[in-house]
């Protein structure tokens, strides 16, 4: 039977970075904005609302790797996986107490996702019941679209655009270019974050039917759009960073990330990729902090 201790590792507690760096990034530019006599429009920031986005982004990625472990473990698809514990691939929890947390953890994020609609707006339940029917069908169903390499542009859309525009939306009432540029930094590094993940288990993925994106493009070409991943958050700091000019500071620590470039080039072995998977995920909720700090001293 598995313990509690099974289930929070379970939970891959090591990539909820994707879950928080987005709604820090959102909450932050909305202080900005309602702070700003350029928007007019805007609320005030409501840091109620923030939390409840928090609560939302968190019980969403915790229920998807429930979900995932859930779908795969049933596929066969663990069976030879490489990597963290799985719950029912490696047998340490039945199915059917997996679904359960599963369940639990959508049901948490639908509640919390209520309150926010509530003091925002009712179409953002909608968004909301999109983001988990997403979520499960990444690995769950008769054809989930993690199986046919789509799975980067699905964390793209909800851990980047959905999460930061949704959070700013939910404070603000208003959408504007700089919230989607900034949507877009968290969903590059959760992109870069699945490619490592992917990248490492191109051969298990491949005997088990499993076509992500990066057993479709190869390992050399995964490796190159994980480098463009790097490119293409520079550019959005630097979007933003035309707006809130404290933002462009990112850019200067955001140097250090490039050697994770070089280890992805270089790697061969699964505990290389995970490495790599991990500093990703910090580097995600290290330059959304950056952000979000230089975002709120701007406005103070």
């Amino acid at each position: 039977m598995a313990t509690l201790s099974d289930f929070y590792h379970g939970a891959r507690p090591k990539t909820l970075s994707a879950a928080v760096a987005p709604v820090a990034i959102g909450a932050a530019l909305a202080y900005a904005v309602s702070r700003s006599s350029e928007f007019e429009n805007s609320r005030n920031f409501n840091l109620g609302v923030t939390l409840m986005c928090l609560v939302v982004a968190v019980a969403l990625q915790v229920g998807v790797n429930y979900a995932n472990d859930y779908s795969d473990g049933k596929k066969g698809t663990d069976d030879n996986r490489v990597g963290p514990m799985r719950l029912v691939g490696s047998g340490r929890a039945s199915e059917r107490s997996v679904l359960i947390a599963m369940s639990v953890s959508f049901f948490i994020a639908g509640i919390a996702g209520i309150y926010v609609a509530s003091q925002s707006s009712w179409w953002l339940i909608l968004v909301g019941a999109a983001c988990i029917a997403l979520a499960w069908f990444y690995t769950g169903g008769k054809h989930p679209y993690g199986y046919i390499g789509l799975g980067e542009l699905a964390v793209f859309v909800c851990f980047g655009q959905v999460a930061t525009v949704g959070t700013f939306y939910a404070n603000t009432h208003i959408f504007t270019y700089e919230a989607m540029i900034a949507g877009c930094i968290p969903g590059l590094y959760s992109v870069a974050i699945l490619l490592a993940n992917n990248i490492r288990d191109i051969q298990t993925d491949r005997q088990s039917g499993k076509k992500t994106f990066a057993t479709r493009v190869g390992e050399r070409n995964a490796c190159h759009i994980f480098a463009g991943a790097f490119i293409l958050i520079a550019c959005a700091i630097l979007g933003l960073g035309f707006s809130f000019p404290l933002v462009f500071l990112v850019l200067l620590v955001m140097a250090f990330d490039f050697h994770l470039v070089r280890k992805m080039y270089a790697a061969r072995m699964p505990p290389q990729f995970i490495s790599i998977l991990v500093e990703t995920s910090r580097a995600n909720l290290a330059s959304a902090m950056l952000i979000a700090a230089l975002l709120f001293l701007g406005a103070a």
